[in-house]
């Protein structure tokens, strides 16, 4: 079998991660929704600039009566480097 294209493996990560977390976030034993989980698929090409998926996980939390949101992402690199070669993209 011929190895996977870059973009087969970013297009195989992006559809696993989207069935696996994308959607709302909830807290155990919390029946209202603290937050979503988003997937945001970047490695369209292969030029260099930007990780091949972000995953976005947004927290909406009331702290002393007031909104208080958090955005964090989590940056996704379908090159065997990892995490080092989504932060140099990034970068």
């Amino acid at each position: 079998m011929a190895p996977l294209s870059e973009r087969e493996k970013v297009r195989r990560i992006t559809n696993a991660l989207e069935r696996e977390v994308e959607g709302q976030l909830f807290l155990n034993n919390l029946e209202q929704p603290v937050g979503r989980i988003e997937v945001d698929r970047r490695g369209y090409s292969s030029e260099l600039g930007s990780p091949d998926v972000v995953v976005w996980v947004t927290i909406e939390l009331h702290i002393f009566g007031a909104l208080t949101r958090l955005k964090v992402p989590i940056l996704v690199e379908a090159e065997e480097a990892g995490y080092n070669s989504a932060k140099e993209d990034i970068r």
